[in-house]
C-alpha cells in the first residue's frame, strides 16, 4: 500500500546547516514516495494512486558537478533526491550564488544556507515560516523526542529495577533482622540461664570456699597442735625413758587422734578439689560469658547497622513515593491541561463557526458593496466622460469665436465691405444653410452643465469613502482569513495528534479482541478539515479490507473496537452497550467479556445481553418480569452476594 510506503522526508538526512536549503528546494516534494522502476509500479499501483501523490525513482548517477551541488549536502539518501536537486548547487552566501548566476543553464539553480533560491533569471526569497515547520524539521524533532522517551523510559527501568532491588533488599534486610533479633532473643535467653547458672555456682563456690576455710582453720589448729605437740615432744626427749608410760599413754592419744586428723586431711583434699573443679567451672563460665557478651556486642552492632541501613532505604523509598507523588500530580495536572485544552478546542470550534458567519457576512457585504462600487464608479466614469465631452466642446466654441474674432480682425473689413465683396456665389441661401448647419451643431451641443464640476468632486469624495471602506473590509477579510488559518492550523495539528492517538488505541483493542491483525483510521480524502474517517482492518491471516467488506461478527467486533479505543483516549464514567455480542460467536464473546472486566477498572458498564456468557461476567443482573399481564417488575441480583451465600 503507498500509504504504508515511507516518504521521501523520512529518509533522507542533510547537514543541520543545509536542512532550510533543502526544504525551500524540494518544496512539496518531500512528500514523495521512492519506487525503484516507477514505470511498471506506476501501472501496478494505478488503482491506489489518489491525487497528490508525488512519485520518484531513485538512481545512483550522480552529477557532475556533485561536489558543489546541494546533493553534496545530503549525508543519507542521496539516490532517493538525485533527481529532484542533482541541478541546484549550493552555496554559503547570497553574493556567492549571485556571482554565478550568469553562467548557470537555464534548468540549473543555486541556494543558499538561508533558503534564498536563485535560478538564470529568476530569485526566490523564502517567506515567514512563522510557527509552522517543514517535515524533516519535525522530524528531527520527533527523533530527538522519540529519542528522549527512549532515555526517559530506560531512565524510568532503571529506577524501577534500582527500586524493585532496594525493595527486596529492604525485605531481605528485614528478615534478616528479624533472624538477628530472635537469635538475640535466644541468645539472651540463654545469657540469662548462664547468668543464673553462674551465681549459682557462684554460691556454691563461695559455700565451697567457706568450707575450705573451716577446714584450713581447723587444719592449722591440727597443725599448731602437732607442732606443740613435736615441741613437746622434743622438749621430753631428755625425759622420754622417764617418761615412757606417759608416753605409751600418748601414743595412745596419738593413735585416737590420727582417725580425725586423716578424716580432716581428707575432707580438705575433697574440698581442695572441690574448689579447683568450681575454679575451672568459674573459669569455663567466664569465658563462655565473655563470649556471649562479645557476640551479643557484634550483633548489636549488626543490628544498628542493619537498622540505619533500614533506615536509609525508608527515606529512600519515602523519596520515590514523594517522587510518584509529584508525578501523580503532574499526571494530574497534565489531564487537567488536558481537559482545559479540550474546552479550549471546543471553544476554538464555536469561536471557529461564529467566524465563518461572520466570514460569509462579510464576504456577502463586500460583494454588495463591491457591486455598489462598481455601480457608482460607472455612474462616475459615465459623469466624467459626459463632463469631458462639454469640456471639449466649450474648448471647440473658444477655439471657433478666437479663430472668427482673428480672422475678423486680420480681415479689418466692415459689414458692408463684406457684403459688397460677396460673390454671386454667396447668395442669402447659401448663408442661410450655413446659419442653419451652425445652429443645428450648437442645439446638438445642448446646455452647459456648470454644476458639473461640483457633481464630480462629490462623486470623488463618495469614490474616496467607498474606496476606504472596501480596503477596511479587505483589511477585515485578511484578518478573519489569518484567523481562519491560524485556527486551520490548530486544528489540523489537534486532529493529527488526536488522530494518531485513536490509531494506536485502535490497534491495540483490535488485537486483544481478534487474537491478532490490526486496525488504522484512515481519512477519506487529502484535506483533514474537510475529509471522514474510515476504518481499514486487517483481521488474523486476512487481507487489508474496508469495514464495509468485513463479514457481520467482524463489523461488529471493529465497531467494538473503536468505541472503545475512544473510550480510552477520552474516558467517560458509564457506557452503555445494548446487544452488541449479537452477532458474535462463543470465541468472539470470551475476548470481549476479557477486554470488559479489564475496562470495568475504569469505566462502569451497562450492557443489555441475552447471552449466557456475558452475563456469567456481570457482577449484578437486572431481569424484568411480568407476573401479572400489562405489570413489568425489575429484579437484581448481585452476583458475588449470591455466589458467597450459595458457597456458605
Amino acid at each position: 500500500s503507498l500509504a504504508d510506503k515511507p516518504r521521501l522526508g523520512e529518509q533522507i538526512e542533510v547537514e543541520p546547516e543545509w536542512q532550510r536549503a533543502l526544504d525551500v528546494v524540494l518544496g512539496d516534494d518531500v512528500k514523495a514516495i521512492p519506487l525503484q522502476d516507477l514505470e511498471k509500479q506506476a501501472q501496478y499501483l494505478n488503482e491506489e494512486i489518489q491525487d497528490g501523490f508525488i512519485l520518484v525513482e531513485p538512481t545512483s548517477i550522480l552529477p557532475k558537478s556533485f561536489k558543489n551541488s546541494l546533493l553534496s549536502r545530503v549525508t543519507a539518501g542521496q539516490e532517493s533526491v538525485a533527481s529532484l536537486i542533482g541541478d541546484v548547487f549550493a552555496y554559503e552566501t547570497l553574493s556567492e550564488a549571485l556571482s554565478v548566476r550568469p553562467s548557470l543553464q537555464d534548468h540549473e539553480s543555486a541556494v543558499t544556507k538561508e533558503g534564498i533560491w536563485v535560478g538564470k533569471r529568476w530569485i526566490r526569497f523564502p517567506g515567514e515560516s512563522g510557527d509552522e515547520r517543514s517535515v524533516m524539521e519535525l522530524r528531527t524533532v520527533i527523533d530527538s523526542l522519540e529519542t528522549q522517551v527512549e532515555k526517559l523510559d530506560a531512565e524510568y527501568e532503571s529506577v524501577r529495577q534500582d527500586l524493585e532491588r532496594d525493595q527486596q533488599q529492604i525485605a531481605d534486610l528485614r528478615a534478616e533482622a528479624r533472624n538477628l533479633q530472635n537469635e538475640l532473643s535466644e541468645h539472651s535467653e540463654t545469657h540469662s540461664t548462664l547468668r543464673l547458672e553462674l551465681q549459682r555456682k557462684q554460691l556454691e563456690l563461695a559455700e565451697t570456699r567457706e568450707k575450705h576455710e573451716r577446714a584450713q582453720s581447723e587444719l592449722n589448729l591440727i597443725s599448731s597442735r602437732e607442732e606443740e605437740l613435736f615441741s613437746e615432744s622434743e622438749r621430753h626427749t631428755v625425759t622420754i625413758e622417764r617418761c615412757t608410760s606417759q608416753l605409751s599413754v600418748l601414743e595412745d592419744d596419738r593413735a585416737q587422734l590420727d582417725p580425725d586428723r586423716t578424716k580432716i586431711v581428707s575432707q580438705v583434699e575433697v574440698s581442695l578439689s572441690d574448689a579447683q573443679e568450681a575454679g575451672e567451672k568459674f573459669r569455663e563460665l567466664d569465658v563462655r560469658f565473655n563470649t556471649m557478651l562479645s557476640t551479643q556486642e557484634s550483633l548489636q552492632r549488626s543490628a544498628t547497622r542493619r537498622q540505619s541501613d533500614i533506615q536509609e532505604l525508608d527515606r529512600q523509598i519515602e523519596k520515590l513515593q514523594f517522587a510518584r507523588n509529584e508525578t501523580a500530580s503532574e499526571i494530574e495536572q497534565l489531564k487537567i491541561e488536558q481537559s482545559k485544552a479540550l474546552d479550549a478546542y471546543a471553544e476554538v470550534e464555536r469561536r471557529l463557526r461564529d467566524v465563518q458567519v461572520e466570514r460569509d457576512r462579510l464576504l456577502h457585504s463586500i460583494r454588495e458593496n463591491s457591486n455598489n462600487s462598481v455601480l457608482q464608479e460607472r455612474q462616475l466614469q459615465e459623469a466624467q466622460q459626459e463632463l469631458d465631452s462639454h469640456r471639449e466642446k466649450l474648448i471647440q466654441l473658444n477655439a471657433d469665436k478666437n479663430h472668427l474674432l482673428r480672422d475678423l480682425a486680420a480681415t479689418r473689413h466692415s459689414y458692408e465691405e463684406v457684403l459688397a465683396e460677396l460673390t454671386d456665389r454667396d447668395d442669402e441661401v447659401t448663408l442661410d444653410r450655413a446659419l442653419h448647419r451652425i445652429s443645428n451643431r450648437i442645439a446638438r451641443l445642448g446646455a452647459v452643465n456648470l454644476a458639473a464640476i461640483e457633481d464630480l468632486a462629490a462623486l470623488r469624495e463618495e469614490q474616496e469613502l467607498v474606496t476606504l471602506q472596501v480596503e477596511d473590509l479587505e483589511l477585515s477579510q485578511q484578518t478573519l482569513l489569518s484567523a481562519i488559518q491560524k485556527i486551520d492550523s490548530e486544528t489540523l495539528s489537534m486532529f493529527e495528534s488526536t488522530l494518531q492517538n485513536a490509531n494506536q488505541r485502535l490497534g491495540e483493542v483490535f488485537g486483544k479482541l481478534f487474537g491478532g491483525g490490526s486496525a488504522q483510521l484512515v481519512m477519506t480524502d487529502e484535506d483533514p478539515l474537510t475529509a471522514g474517517v474510515a476504518i481499514r482492518a486487517q483481521p488474523p491471516g486476512k487481507r487489508t479490507k474496508s469495514v464495509n467488506q468485513l463479514s457481520g461478527g467482524e463489523k461488529a467486533l471493529a465497531a467494538i473496537a473503536f468505541i472503545f479505543a475512544m473510550f480510552e483516549l477520552n474516558p467517560s464514567p458509564v457506557c452503555v452497550l445494548d446487544e452488541v455480542d449479537a452477532p458474535l460467536d462463543d470465541n468472539n464473546v470470551s475476548r470481549f467479556t476479557q477486554l470488559i472486566k479489564e475496562m470495568s477498572e475504569d469505566v462502569q458498564f451497562l450492557i443489555i445481553s441475552h447471552n449466557r456468557a456475558t452475563m456469567r461476567m456481570a457482577d449484578s443482573l437486572i431481569g424484568v418480569t411480568m407476573q401479572e399481564a400489562g405489570v413489568s417488575r425489575l429484579v437484581s441480583v448481585d452476583l458475588e452476594t449470591a455466589f458467597e451465600s450459595a458457597m456458605n
